[in-house]
């Protein structure tokens, strides 16, 4: 949703070299979307950890079949983890992560992680991927941090 901003301005001369800075900062994101990209997979880790509950609602159970199934197969082993190559694909920054100056693509290498994440007909959604707005503010920090860090010519650091 968009909010509607109005101000009146003094010395534009001012907000014109800042929204110059801004613009030229925003050209290249790389540095706060790695971090971000290093938060996401974090918040990925935690949602393995918690079988689901860190982002707000635990994962549903296997059916008593496959429950079972899987205690032979890979006995002791969590929700969504069988041969654990689905988490460590999920968890690798250097393969499932993309950064560009203007992109973050978080894509990990796994063929069956998109049915846990959406679910099936044949079973409910897991969500690998559920973070809270709490965490998102992180995401929003990283960027603050990052712009009140860098140095512009026009107008020194921005603070």
């Amino acid at each position: 949703m968009l909010t509607p901003v109005r101000f009146k301005l003094g010395d534009t001369t001012v907000y014109s070299r800042a929204f110059e800075m801004w613009a030229r900062q925003a050209s290249n994101l790389t540095v706060p979307l790695r971090e971000i990209g290093g938060l996401l997979i974090a918040d990925v880790g935690e949602q393995f950890a918690s079988e689901g509950a860190w982002g707000g609602s635990s994962w549903a159970p296997l059916s008593d079949k496959y429950s079972a199934w899987k205690e032979i197969h890979y006995p002791s082993m969590p929700l969504l983890v069988a041969s654990g190559a689905m988490r460590a694909a999920m968890l690798d920054p250097a393969s499932s992560l993309d950064v560009s100056p203007q992109r973050l693509v978080y894509e990990p290498h796994s063929d069956i992680a998109i049915y846990h994440q959406e679910g099936s007909s044949a079973m409910p959604a897991r969500p690998l991927i559920d973070i809270p707005v709490v965490e998102l503010r992180e995401w929003d920090r990283a960027i603050v941090r990052w712009l009140q860090a860098t140095s512009d010519p026009l107008w020194g650091p921005f603070h």
